[in-house]
């Protein structure tokens, strides 16, 4: 049986604007029963060192990986509980490593048509700006949600479909 490919990939960031991302990712799908994949991407583990001889035992890399990924996919099922339909089909992806790169990777290996997540713009310097980052990076259209228009959502930005 094969799956059919994600209306939208919707980048989930514990951010405490989830919930509003993902109302919006739904509505922009336009279709009740369209696939959606959420993802969470958290940053690699640094190897940890005990210090001192009243140090906690260290903690390896994989034991941080498999906590982190056991919460993340906890909240993406919470999530999918709440706010999307039941006959919806969801994926759910827990990835590490650098944001930007990761979610051009599941956006490329779903096929995702759309791309949706929380606005985190720079203030100061457009190249660290996630956003930017985001829309440059993954080839697929990105909607930006500002966590500001609380009742009003409607996306930021849209990266121009092209072919």
């Amino acid at each position: 049986m094969t799956t059919a490919a994600p209306a939208a990939l919707v980048l989930i960031d514990r951010a405490g604007d989830d919930e509003l991302v993902l109302r919006q990712a739904a509505a922009l799908t336009g279709d009740a029963l369209a696939p959606i994949a959420l993802l969470h991407v958290a940053p690699l583990p640094e190897r940890s060192r005990p210090r001192g001889p009243l140090a906690s035992p260290r903690i390896e890399p994989w034991e941080q990986m498999a906590a982190t990924e056991r919460a993340a996919c906890a909240h993406l099922h919470e999530l999918a509980a709440r706010h999307l339909g039941r006959g919806r089909p969801v994926q759910f992806l827990v990835r590490f490593g650098d944001l930007p790169a990761e979610v051009a990777r599941a956006a490329e290996a779903t096929r995702a048509g759309l791309v949706v997540a929380a606005s985190r713009p720079a203030h100061r310097l457009l190249a660290r700006s996630r956003d930017a980052r985001l829309v440059a990076e993954v080839e697929r259209p990105v909607a930006l949600v500002s966590p500001r228009a609380q009742g009003r959502a409607r996306p930021r930005a849209v990266q121009p479909l092209t072919a």
